[in-house]
């Protein structure tokens, strides 16, 4: 028993079935609090719940809810073509993702596995809401995380920040974590790039200290035979 329970271990381990599963178990934390949050917002006032009070209207923390028809701030929803792309990017990179971590995995550090395990979801759930909206069965992707620092900076608006939702998240979060997994990576590239260069200086600098050596020897026997 234990040594079949070993090779269904060890074949979820070379297929990846654990990394897939837990990027499942993501996908629907983001479907399920989409609908439940939906749910229960549409039955309030103003579909918002305050939830840390603050300088905002809504307080600095707020459950609100928002279709959001495009990308980014609204970006390509304001037309059925603007939406398909949207749809077809969404899928596309999934796919793209999910290709490149089985392709790249061992060449990958922690980081970037992370990083990676946090982007899939995080895309195909926002996909899962725009196929819905292209298809009519839902108004736009569920958008329910409100923040209100009170303030701006510069073009950047924080009073209030633009709604997001869980699958934003695993985005940002996902792309920062893999980008310094990819710093990371690359100065360890580099540090072994350059213990290889000393090491090759090193073995150089002693072979030829060894073939001085041997010349002058010879020489120093060449004199002595004469």
């Amino acid at each position: 028993m234990k040594e079949k329970l070993l090779k269904v271990h060890n074949w979820c381990l070379s297929h990846y079935v654990y990394y897939f599963l837990g990027m499942s178990g993501l996908f629907l934390v983001d479907i399920v609090s989409k609908k439940v949050i939906e749910a229960i917002l549409l039955e309030q006032p103003g579909h918002y719940i305050t939830v840390i009070p603050g300088v905002g209207d809504r307080g600095f923390f707020a459950l609100s809810l928002l279709y959001n028809t495009g990308a980014f701030g609204g970006m390509l929803g304001g037309t059925l073509a603007g939406r398909i792309v949207l749809v077809s990017i969404s899928l596309i990179a999934t796919v793209v993702m999910c290709w490149a971590f089985v392709k790249y995995f061992k060449n990958m550090n922690k980081a970037m596995l992370i990083g990676v395990i946090l982007c899939i979801p995080g895309t195909f759930g926002n996909f899962i809401d725009r196929f819905l909206m292209v298809c009519g069965l839902q108004e736009g992707v569920i958008d329910f995380l409100w923040f209100d620092l009170g303030f701006n900076l510069g073009p950047i608006n924080f009073h209030p920040w633009n709604i997001f939702n869980i699958a934003d998240a695993y985005l940002v979060v996902g792309i920062i974590v893999f980008l310094v997994g990819m710093i990371v990576s690359d100065v360890k590239a580099g540090k072994k790039e350059k213990v290889e260069e000393d090491k090759i200086a090193q073995n150089k600098l002693e072979q030829d200290y060894l073939n001085a050596l041997k010349k002058a020897q010879e020489e120093q026997k060449e004199k002595k035979d004469e």
